[in-house]
This record gives structure tokens, sequence and C-alpha cells, in this order.
């Protein structure tokens, strides 16, 4: 490691001897498979270094910090958008949903237009409901949002594992940016003091989890994107250290990608969804990792043989 400043709070300078694009490898393999633009299907050894990984973080948030596990849906309703301004802050990243119009001539005629031929596009206006429900861009809102109104929360660490759609996909063609991935949160909801000191722990474990992966890495302080158009945000942001990325470097890219986040929320989502203890607000945080983007990091750096792949990673991945 190299000396840490303002900015970084880990770096992890390992020296990258790899440089090839893995996918290249892993396609042919069928070991990742594109079924279109920014959607990937997985299989074979990338798919058990992926579940492996999620498992690790799994028994992370239960083992160490006796998390709740959750199950949620992939869908958030307008409200939700609504109470956290994510129309307004996000805009590039919503994906919404509908159904067709509940009437027989509709029906009948999309299945006479539709049903017999290959299209490209499908026009929405004419055929589809106005939407009432999104395809989820995080994984943690919905735990917050079953939360709402409730007055006397007590302090609690939930686990959660899901897609995440975002309307945006790689220049390149490869895992770093897609259209639909995987992470799994941990999220720490309560009392200011409870929250910070789990973050402050969770981020010490994150820490030595990348020593442990020999992954040439950093932790960055971070802005959402698109917070710069709500200046007041951004300094709210960058004053508070409420965000923090997981960079991995990425050989054949030449750049660095996010594979993970540390979020301190303040007591945004306690104000949004009106969550109180004894009539205050509560705060909330969370750690966020990204699936795709972690095992792509680990072929790119590390190569195609898993069985060369450093030895403390292959016994955090059982492999």
């Amino acid at each position: 490691m190299t000396k840490i400043n303002k900015k970084n709070i880990f770096i992890s300078k390992k020296k990258i001897r790899y440089k090839k694009n893995p996918l290249k490898f892993l396609k042919k393999n069928r070991e990742v498979v594109k079924i279109s633009d920014g959607l990937f299907q997985f299989q074979g050894e990338f798919l058990k270094v992926f579940r492996a990984l999620n498992n690790y973080f799994y028994n992370l948030a239960i083992k160490k910090f006796h998390a709740i596990d959750q199950e949620n849906p992939i869908l958030w309703p307008i409200d939700l958008y609504n109470k956290i301004n994510y129309f307004s802050d996000f805009p590039q990243q919503v994906l919404m949903v509908s159904g067709l119009k509940k009437n027989y001539k509709n029906i009948n005629n999309f299945t006479k237009r539709f049903g017999k031929q290959n299209f490209k596009k499908i026009d929405l206006k004419k055929n589809f409901r106005d939407s009432v429900v999104g395809l989820q861009p995080a994984v943690c809102d919905n735990c917050y949002y079953a939360l709402k109104n409730m007055k006397n929360f007590k302090n609690t660490i939930y686990t959660t594992y899901n897609k995440v759609f975002r309307d945006e996909k790689s220049n390149v063609d490869n895992l770093d940016r897609l259209l639909s991935f995987s992470v799994r949160d941990i999220m720490f909801v309560g009392e200011k003091e409870f929250v910070i000191k789990q973050k402050n722990k969770i981020t010490e474990y994150l820490k030595k989890f990348l020593l442990s992966t020999g992954l040439n890495c950093t932790i960055e302080k971070a802005n959402d994107p698109f917070f710069s158009i709500n200046k007041e945000k951004k300094v709210f942001q960058d004053a508070l250290d409420l965000k923090y990325e997981i960079l991995v470097y990425i050989p054949f890219l030449k750049k660095k990608i996010a594979v993970g986040s540390i979020n301190y929320h303040y007591n945004t989502f306690g104000k949004a969804f009106n969550i109180k203890n004894k009539g205050k607000t509560i705060f909330s945080a969370c750690i966020g990792i990204g699936f795709e983007r972690l095992v792509l990091a680990l072929y790119s750096q590390f190569g195609i043989n898993t069985n060369l792949w450093p030895k403390e990673l292959k016994k955090i991945i059982k492999i």
C-alpha cells in the first residue's frame, strides 16, 4: 500500500501482469454469453466465482453484522421515485415499466400487428398504459421505503441481493457498464452514532477483503453522477464524506471502474419516508458490491486461468 490522502482512504498498488481482454476467452468458452446490448448470461467457472463472491458478502452480513436477510421486488412504485427526487437527480438512469391498455380492441390490434412478425421496437404511446412502476436503479431503497411512517424504529442491519437496471450500456461492449447488473447491499439503519459506527466497521472489512484479493485498487471519495446539476447537493455530499467508491484498474480498458461503493445517506431516507425513533429522524448507510464488475476486474488483472490466481483470493472463493 502507498500513502493515503483525503481523497483516498485505501490504496493497494499491486503489479499487474495480465493485460488482455478476458471477455474474448470467456465468450469463446461460453462462460459469458451476450443476450443483447448490455445483457449477458453467465455460466461455468465465471458463474462459480460470481456466486462465491456473493456468498462471501452474504456471510459477512449475516455472521459478522447479524443482518436481517431480505428479498425485495425489482420494481419501484412512482411514490418512491417522487419521495427521493429521483426523476430530478438521475433522470438519465430511469427505466419505466407498463402493460397493454386493458381493452379488447387494443389487445386484438396489438396481437395482429406484432404477433406474427419481427419488430425491433414497439410504439408505447399507442398501445401501453401510463406507467406506475419502474425497474429499480438501486437495490437498497425498497428496504427504506418499506419502513415508511414507522415511529419507533430501532437500530437494525439488513442485507439484500437483487438486479439493478439503468438506461446505459458499455462503449466497448463489455461488462463495465450494463443495462441490468447484480448487486448485494448491506444497509445500516437507525441512530446516527450507530450508523456511522457500523459504516466505519464494514469499511475496515472491505479493506481487508481487498488486500486478500490482491487487486490493484483504491477506495476514493466520489460524487453521484449528475449531482453537479444540483450544486447544493454536491457541496453537501463533499462536506460530509457521504460517498466512497471501490475503484479497480482494468488493464485492457486502461482505466479504473467502480466495483462497489460505501454510502452514508445522513438522514435523507429517514426524512423522505418519515422513519423515526422517539421523535428523531433515523439515519442510514450502506455498502453495495456489483458482481459483474468485480468478477471482470479479477479476470482482467489475474487472467483467465483461475488456478493461477492469488492464494488468498482462491481461499475466499474456494477454487
